[in-house]
């Protein structure tokens, strides 16, 4: 059984609450967010391109792509297909994207209850940009699923980038989970916040039967750090692609991360990557190498 390591919190903490500007890099850089800075350019119309970004981040689960190839694809249709209304592109996406293609079915059956809340979403919007935590209610009940829900927590994600991207200045509850989606389970597993005796080989285990527990073993860390767990996804999904990239090897990973932000690490952002690297480093565990 995985168990939440206590005293790893604070040291991931500590090291988290010192880096709040890197995780603002991070989302600036994240392709994700690329993807809806055109897609606001390609609509014109935030309260429109919002509808569109978090409709589609509910249906974004089991991919047959990468997550950043799965939004530049969509904010690409979207730029080709901007006339049509946005019941149309959101279905038509569905209908026609490579990386949607299994459960068509059951993503258009979830995106049409979606786009029937259009007419409420388009009425409360400003009371949603200034309540994060009520959209989040908001999405729930429209899908007819849990607060904690991966996709309902990921949808409220791409609403805060889309409103950041517009120049909103956006507050997150702290109450709000991080989304666990096989990336943040990674970093769950290599910084030791979380143990499993089957080390890094239990990462979709913990993923698909623990989503909880990593909601809460981030949340504790969050709260301490005073840093909203919403935020800290870019950062753990960003970081944990590196740390699979360089095969789990922590100066390599920085190394990565470096070139693709072109610009030198400082010293507290090392920090934060060794601590999110902890059981690589400070280990030589065999299911981590």
């Amino acid at each position: 059984m995985p168990r939440i390591v206590e005293e790893r919190i604070s040291s991931i903490a500590e090291a988290l609450r010192a880096s709040a500007d890197f995780i603002d890099l991070l989302e600036k850089k994240d392709l994700q967010y690329a993807a809806v800075t055109k897609i606001l350019s390609s609509i014109g119309d935030l309260k429109k391109a919002s509808f569109l970004i978090a409709g589609m981040a509910s249906v974004s689960y089991m991919l047959t792509t990468k997550g950043e190839e799965h939004w530049l694809a969509f904010s690409s249709y979207v730029a080709e297909n901007n006339k049509l209304s946005l019941n149309r592109i959101l279905t038509g996406f569905i209908e026609e994207g490579r990386s949607l293609t299994r459960f068509r079915a059951s993503r258009l059956k979830r995106i049409n209850r979606w786009i029937n809340a259009l007419p409420d979403f388009e009425a409360r919007f400003e009371e949603f940009t200034e309540d994060l935590d009520e959209f989040r209610r908001f999405v729930a009940r429209v899908l007819n699923a849990g607060i904690g829900d991966k996709t309902v927590v990921f949808s409220v994600k791409m609403f805060y980038y889309a409103l950041k991207a517009a120049g909103l200045n956006v507050s997150i509850p702290l109450e709000i989970p991080v989304p666990v989606d096989r990336r943040v389970a990674l970093i769950s597993l290599t910084s030791g916040l979380i143990e499993h005796p089957k080390g890094l080989t239990a990462v979709n285990e913990l993923r698909n039967r623990y989503p909880g527990l990593v909601r809460e073993a981030w949340g504790r860390v969050c709260r301490l750090a005073q840093v909203p767990p919403l935020r800290v996804d870019a950062l753990l999904w960003i970081i944990g692609g590196f740390l699979e990239k360089s095969r789990f090897k922590y100066s390599l990973a920085v190394k990565l991360v470096e070139e693709w932000l072109g610009v030198n690490l400082n010293a507290k952002w090392k920090d934060l990557i060794r601590e999110l690297s902890y059981r690589v480093v400070e280990t030589r565990d065999i299911h981590f190498l």
